[in-house]
């Protein structure tokens, strides 16, 4: 798991008390392209990524 913060403090290189929308944006974007079931949003935290089952 992710957290939004540490995504646009990593990527982005942004303080964690900048809100904005850009993330949102991107994973949505990200779903398009990989499947929105890779993705997942975990309440309150961030994001997850669940890799293709083999």
């Amino acid at each position: 798991m992710i957290s939004r913060d540490r995504i646009l403090s990593e990527i982005w290189h942004m303080s964690d008390e900048v809100e904005t929308r850009t993330v949102d944006a991107h994973i949505r974007n990200l779903r398009k392209k990989i499947g929105s079931e890779r993705i997942a949003t975990v309440v309150g935290f961030g994001y997850r990524y669940d890799p293709p089952q083999v």
